[in-house]
Formats: structure tokens, C-alpha cells, sequence
């Protein structure tokens, strides 16, 4: 009775080292597939339009919810020109982007480094990008490139020297297609 079960005990440990065993296999063998298939799904967030979360559906691309949401803000002032380029804008945003817009600090200084990781030159692009998109007015900031290069010179830096500075702020669009995105989540949540 004793050998039997010492005998069973065996027998699952083995089997559980041989699958173990297996499973590795399998993943190495594959690592190529599943490290494409997992850059694919990564590539794929910044074009997501909609998300659910709770049971809350917010989507972002809908142009009927947007004008809604533009028309019950504050300022109704908006001349049609600039509300149809306000929804056009904010239809053309990324998540990362949308990301972007609502984390901007007005006057905040930003640099490009050297040896930038990859979500600092995505933000980058994103600030580029709602440039070209009338959202945000950037501008040199020569000040704060020379502090930048003072402290990495007595600090050190592990992203390399900044290439250049500048300051971004909201532009009126900005603030309109902030509002809209807001307005849009309100809805979702009511």
C-alpha cells in the first residue's frame, strides 16, 4: 500500500515536470508568433473609438453625440465653421492623443531628449499631432532648455542631452474639443 502511493506521488510529479516541460517548448518554439501577436494588439490601443467599462459604453467617434455635447457648452458662440472643426478634430484623435490632451499643464516646459523612451516619443508625437490638429500652441522655451541642460549636468541623465524645449498651452479648439470629449463621457455615464 505504501509503494502504491509513493509510486502515484512519483507519477504525478513527473507528469506535472513533463507538461511543465512542454508548456516551455511550446512557448519558445512560438516565441516569434506570440511576440508578433502581441505587438499587433499593442498597436492596435491608439485606435480604439469606444471602451466599456462598468457597464458604461463611452464612444468617442460619434459625431451625433459630439454635436450634442457642443452645443450644450457654455460658449455658444462657436460659429458652425468651428464647431464642424472642433468635431473634425476631435474625430481624428488617438487614445493617446485624447490621453495627451488632458494631461497638458498650460506652460508646462517639455523636452525632446536624446535617448528618449518610447512613451516620451509618444508624446512627442502626440504634442506634434494635436499641433497639426489646431488643439494646442507650442513654442520654444529657450529658458527652460538651459535649465534642463544645467541640471543634467550636475544630476547626470540616463535619457541623454535635450535636443530642444518647448511650452504647449490649449487653443480655444482645445478647450472646445476637451469639453465635447467630456460632455461625451457625461452623457455615457447618465
Amino acid at each position: 500500500m505504501m509503494v502504491a502511493q509513493k509510486f502515484a506521488s512519483f507519477l504525478t510529479s513527473l507528469r506535472s515536470i513533463a507538461l511543465s516541460l512542454l508548456l516551455i517548448i511550446l512557448f519558445a518554439w512560438n516565441f516569434g508568433s506570440i511576440n508578433t501577436s502581441a505587438k499587433d494588439v499593442l498597436a492596435m490601443v491608439p485606435r480604439i473609438q469606444q471602451f466599456e467599462a462598468s457597464g458604461v459604453k463611452v464612444v468617442l467617434h460619434d459625431e451625433i453625440k459630439l454635436k450634442a455635447s457642443l452645443a450644450g457648452m457654455v460658449d455658444t458662440e462657436l460659429s458652425q465653421q468651428e464647431r464642424g472643426a472642433t468635431i473634425d478634430a476631435v474625430q481624428k484623435l488617438t487614445g493617446s492623443q485624447v490621453d495627451r490632451l488632458f494631461t497638458i499643464v498650460d506652460g508646462q516646459s517639455h523636452c525632446d531628449y536624446t535617448l528618449a523612451t518610447a512613451k516620451m516619443r509618444l508624446y512627442l508625437n502626440s504634442d506634434a499631432a494635436l499641433e497639426d490638429l489646431q488643439l494646442v500652441e507650442t513654442k520654444a522655451d529657450p529658458v527652460g532648455f538651459e535649465e534642463e541642460i544645467a541640471r543634467i549636468t550636475a544630476e547626470g541623465s540616463d535619457i541623454g542631452m535635450p535636443r530642444s524645449c518647448y511650452t504647449m498651452k490649449l487653443s480655444q479648439r482645445g478647450y472646445n474639443a476637451k469639453s465635447a470629449l467630456v460632455g461625451v463621457i457625461r452623457q455615457a455615464l447618465n
